[in-house]
């Protein structure tokens, strides 16, 4: 019996690749079994891959390579400890699936797409995933679909800096099950239809559980009018969706709603995300309903301090009887007109509240 070949690793790649035909890059989708097996096997057994351009590491076949991306085998062991840089594809688009300790940097997609395929895409197990600084443009008159697409079962996911332009109707990001979401200095742009029913960033947990979400200093507009959220966070039924951190969105003029919590009732949702510097003009800043769109009064997000200690907080019920907190917690009730604000003076529990705080 042959000897098992080794894992193949690649430390550090610098690759630019320019593809100018209307093929998909299949990136670094490597099941290490079937690519020490293809390896094994004769050239001729080895049926070409009818794409342009393949990007793949050293001493593996790229048409293996590009099987086991195209065709989801990544069930065994991940390729590992991968990097990427100054990469431009051209009237294509990039799957990345089952990797550990993957970084993309500095990568530029431009597309005019003729399918609803995403322009990047992420699915299976992606341990440690980074994606830094990367200009994705979905062009007019493309298919309907959207640009950052991410359904990642590994252990993180984090995106810092880059833009991401949707030209058509889709969603600029979208992810789903993806724990562990980081996105920070992003900027997003909409230029497509039907921006009424559309999110900027759009995390749902439907597939899996979305836990420990954290979206910091995003820039979000539309020039065809204001799109549903800049951001929704919307867990669904048996899934969680704990620990979320959102700040420092700036959507102003461009969003019905700076953030849009669509909670399902029977997931486990975050009652108190921490929410802080959403500016989104004259418009709400957040907005909580339920997975139909019908009005829910169960959240009381953190506007400042410490979630779990002394800290502002605010919601669209007076809180005795509602809202648990410790002393010293001040609490806004958003009501309108008759918008007032509380102080908890006594226990730890959901009362001890006082009457509402009369300002001179």
């Amino acid at each position: 019996m042959p000897a098992k070949a080794p894992r193949r690793r690649l430390a550090r790649a610098a690759t630019t690749v320019l593809l100018a035909a209307c093929a998909w890059c299949l990136l670094l989708a490597v099941h290490a079994q079937l690519a020490a097996a293809a390896v094994r096997q004769p050239a001729a057994t080895t049926p070409p891959l009818p794409t342009a351009g393949i990007l793949s590491t050293p001493a593996v076949p790229a048409s293996a390579t590009g099987l086991a991306g195209r065709h989801g085998i990544s069930h065994g062991e991940q390729a590992q400890h991968i990097r990427v840089s100054d990469v431009t594809v051209l009237e294509g688009g990039v799957l990345v699936a089952s990797t550990d300790d993957l970084r993309i940097n500095n990568m530029t997609i431009v597309a005019t797409a003729r399918s609803a395929s995403p322009l990047l895409r992420v699915r299976q197990v992606n341990n440690d995933l980074r994606l830094d600084d990367l200009y994705l443009e979905r062009l007019p008159c493309s298919a309907d679909g959207n640009v950052l697409d991410v359904e990642n079962t590994g252990n993180s996911t984090t995106i810092s800096g880059g833009v991401f332009i949707e030209g058509a109707r889709g969603y600029p990001m979208t992810f789903d099950g993806t724990r562990y979401l980081r996105i920070h200095g992003t900027s997003i742009r909409y230029d497509g239809t039907s921006p009424e029913a559309r999110d900027g960033i759009s995390v749902t947990g439907k597939i899996g559980d979305a836990d420990n979400v954290q979206i910091d200093a995003v820039q979000v507009s539309s020039s065809t009018g204001k799109l549903r959220s800049a951001v929704t966070l919307a867990p669904r039924s048996g899934r969680s969706m704990m620990n979320l951190l959102i700040t420092y969105i700036h959507s102003a003029g461009s969003a019905a709603t700076g953030l849009y919590l669509s909670y399902h009732p029977a997931a486990t949702a975050d009652p108190t995300p921490l929410i802080t510097g959403i500016d989104n003009g004259a418009d709400a800043a957040w907005k909580q309903a339920d997975q139909n769109d019908n009005p829910i009064t169960t959240i009381y997000p953190v506007i400042a301090g410490n979630p779990g200690g002394v800290c502002e907080m605010a919601g669209q019920v007076p809180p005795e009887g509602a809202m648990t907190a410790i002393q010293g917690t001040v609490y806004t009730h958003q009501n309108g007109d008759s918008t007032a604000r509380y102080y908890k003076s006594a226990g730890t529990g959901n009362t001890g509240w006082s009457s509402p705080l009369v300002v001179p």
